[in-house]
Order: structure tokens, then sequence, then C-alpha cells
């Protein structure tokens, strides 16, 4: 069953806790940004983040909705110096949201393609994935291998 049927990409939809509410990243504004919108019809539509945005999650109660912001455009390198936002949300039967503020800078950058982030149920506490050093060996390619080989 196909919920959101449009030509702009979507991604990382994440239902929230009380299921009235859908937060994802859609590139509509030619950017990645994040938009809340009712679930299961996916009315009453609204952008929440202004600067680029990825990965929402929700805080356990509903109340709040984290998200990283970048201004990766769909198709730039990952990596680039991000942050994670916030922003207070009011749920209930009409949707109402505050003004996203900056918690902290992202430590090792904002990478689109992976779930890189996770939130305690009370939005006090989160683990990232980050790069822990060098993370390439190198590699040795042997040619014509077979021709060492005792027959």
């Amino acid at each position: 069953m196909v919920l959101l049927d449009t030509l702009w990409l979507k991604k990382s939809p994440q239902v929230s806790p009380d299921g009235r509410w859908v937060a994802y990243q859609t590139t509509e504004t030619l950017r990645w940004e994040v938009y809340i919108a009712a679930f299961p019809s996916f009315a009453e539509k609204r952008q929440v983040s202004s600067n680029g945005g990825q990965r929402p999650m929700w805080r356990q109660d509903g109340k709040e909705l984290f998200y990283l912001e970048s201004a990766l455009v769909h198709g730039d390198i990952p990596g680039i110096d991000g942050k994670l936002m916030s922003v207070d949300v009011k749920p209930g039967a009409k949707l109402e949201t505050g003004v996203p503020k900056v918690l902290f800078p992202i430590p090792g950058g904002v990478e689109p393609a992976w779930d890189q982030y996770c939130v305690t149920g009370d939005g006090k506490k989160f683990i990232f994935l980050a790069p822990a050093g060098e993370t390439t060996k190198p590699l040795t390619v042997v040619l014509n291998w077979t021709a060492g080989l005792k027959r």
C-alpha cells in the first residue's frame, strides 16, 4: 500500500508514539527537509526544518522531534558538518510545532546514508556513530595467481 506518492524523494518515516503523525524527510524543496504529516492520510503536512533536515526521531512521549540539520542536497558528498536539532511538538487533534533549536554539533558530521544516532525515551541522552580513526587498510591484488599453482 502506497501512502504518499509524489515525484519527490522521501525516506526515514517515523510514526509518532500516539500513531497520529508521521515525521519523514523529503526533497520537495530541492534539498532534504523534515516534515510532519497526519498519519496515515498525510494531510496537514508541515515542514519543520528550515536549513536542511534528515533522520527525524520522536521522543517517547511525542512532545519533541529530533533531526540532523545539514544543508545537503540530494547527491552531495556526505560527511558535511551538521547539528542535532530539536522541535517542540504539541500533539493532539491539530498539530502544533515550535521553532527548531540547536542542541549541539554532530560528532563526525552528518552521514545521510546511515542511521547514525539514537535517542533515549526521555530525549536526554544520544548515541552517535562516528569514525574511530583510520578505517582504511591497504588492499593487495594478486594478478595471474593461477600460474603459481602446481598442477
